[in-house]
């Protein structure tokens, strides 16, 4: 299901007329019976899935959408109870590379997942002004 999403949508873009431009995206589809997310990430920034004291980088390695036509597959993983879920655009990237970020994020794990976002994105951006891209995140707890 996901895979036929994916590939629909590349085909689309691939179809229009965007020049150098490209789209980075990251689908997940989560089934709360079996705790398995399966992922597909097309030139993503990789998501990170913490559980506990443990962190899983989720990346696929695929190209953005838009470029040419790839086979896009999913990779499934089990999601434990209390795990959550950070996914992000390049735009945070631009303030603290990903090496930095997790440990940020590592720090305000404990709070709402809103608080999480906001706090990440006041801690980072000092300048608002001179923000160039945009600084997206989500934060996803599973229960």
């Amino acid at each position: 299901m996901l895979e036929k999403l994916v590939q629909s949508l590349n085909r689309f873009l691939i179809g229009k007329s965007f020049g150098d431009r490209f789209i980075t995206a990251f689908f997940a589809l989560y089934d709360p019976e079996t705790k398995t997310l399966e992922y597909i990430s097309c030139g993503h920034e990789p998501a990170v899935l913490f559980n506990g004291e443990e962190k899983e980088e989720l990346s696929s390695g695929f190209l953005p959408l838009g470029i040419m036509e790839d086979e896009y597959r999913h990779t499934s993983v089990t999601v434990p109870e209390e795990s959550s879920l950070f996914i992000y655009t390049d735009g945070v990237i631009e303030y603290i590379p990903h090496e930095k970020l997790v440990p940020e994020v590592e720090k305000l794990i404990k709070d709402n997942c809103k608080d999480i976002v906001n706090n990440l994105y006041n801690e980072l951006v000092t300048d608002k002004d001179s923000q160039k891209d945009d600084f997206t995140c989500m934060f996803v707890r599973f229960r």
